[in-house]
């Protein structure tokens, strides 16, 4: 029920809030589409056992306080906001990812079947990415293990790195059978927040899915360093992420997610896991991780897409509304259009 009333409240937001800040990819959730309480503060997404997807576990990652948007001396994954708009998946990974390379990594799954264990068949070089987290050698009976509930079809890999930073991403379809066995791409680098053009990647692979991210580290709240009860919720920076729902399969329903932070050649597993671990040290060998085992643990959602919305001028006012709101009244611009640069203000 829980779930069911959230659902009602962000579709209530978002159909009926003004588009006063633009869908703008710049690594926080202080933006309409993230939708807003009372108070006008961003609301969590709600994990599969209907709290909210905040954080409830000490960094054992490092407690990053360097305040800057860039470098970063700390990795900890404290809440998660996300939403369905036009045909793409938006997300903020609130918290902090440290400049030395670490991964964050999120799993999805968006249809029926899949895989709750990695497996040895899943795209990639031996030893690396993806396979490094998945059964190896074959038969063995390892691999990273989900939820019970979860069972990933895509995966996308984060890490940030460098002063100046960049950024780097990866993607995959995981095997299905002989005839899908996946595929993997390098999506590309970009820029964190001070720098990025509307979190664009460039020097992907040929064909790989037109993803934006960037990154903004300047939370220095959140989590403390450790493995005890910690608490996560508030803080609204960190690494957002926009995905074509083509990259994810097209999905028609919600989007279910596992997110955590990994080491640097996606080998060790922390214990920033979303939504939480209630207290726990680093996992480590993510062969050897089964999630199943944290009763407190629990993939995130994000609701699928509400009633098509776009811009509506009230004389030269700009709000987003569903075209049977807009109308008679106002003039609506179509589905999925927007406020950028008050399309409705006809002052030269």
């Amino acid at each position: 029920m829980k779930r069911v009333l959230w659902y009602v409240m962000m579709s209530a937001v978002l159909l009926a809030a003004p588009a006063s800040a633009q869908f703008v990819i710049d690594g926080s959730a202080e933006d309409v589409l993230y939708g807003q309480d009372p108070g006008g503060d961003p609301i969590p997404l709600l994990t599969t056992l209907g709290g909210p997807a905040v954080q409830d576990t000490q960094t054992g990652f490092g407690d990053a306080d360097l305040g800057r948007p860039d470098v970063c001396n700390g990795s900890e994954l404290d809440v998660a906001y996300g939403a369905v708009y036009g045909d793409m998946l938006y997300l903020v990974l609130a918290g902090n990812f440290e400049s030395n390379g670490n991964k964050l990594e999120l799993f999805f799954d968006t249809r029926a079947g899949g895989q709750n264990r990695l497996l040895f068949q899943n795209p990639g070089a031996e030893g690396t990415g993806l396979l490094r987290m998945s059964e190896y050698p074959e038969g063995e009976g390892n691999g990273l293990t989900f939820a019970a509930v979860f069972e990933a079809d895509f995966w996308v890999s984060v890490n940030v790195f460098g002063d100046p930073t960049e950024i780097f991403v990866d993607y995959a379809e995981l095997y299905v059978d002989e005839a899908n066995p996946g595929v993997l791409y390098y999506v590309g680098q970009g820029l964190t927040r001070c720098e990025t053009d509307g979190g664009l990647l460039t020097g992907g692979d040929a064909g790989a899915p037109a993803v934006l991210c960037t990154v903004d580290n300047s939370n220095t709240a959140g989590v403390d360093g450790g493995s005890g009860i910690g608490d996560g919720s508030g803080v609204i920076t960190g690494a957002e992420i926009a995905i074509p729902l083509a990259a994810l399969g097209d999905p028609a329903g919600e989007i279910v997610i596992t997110a955590f932070i990994n080491g640097q050649q996606h080998d060790f597993v922390s214990n920033q896991v979303l939504g939480g671990l209630f207290g726990s040290e680093n996992l480590g060998e993510p062969r050897g991780v089964d999630l199943s085992t944290f009763f407190f643990h629990a993939p995130f959602v994000v609701p699928p897409a509400t009633t098509p919305v776009g811009a509506c001028c009230m004389g030269e006012t700009c709000t987003i509304q569903p075209e049977a709101i807009c109308m008679p009244t106002g003039v609506y611009l179509g589905d999925n259009t927007n406020c950028d640069g008050n399309p409705c203000d006809t002052t030269p």
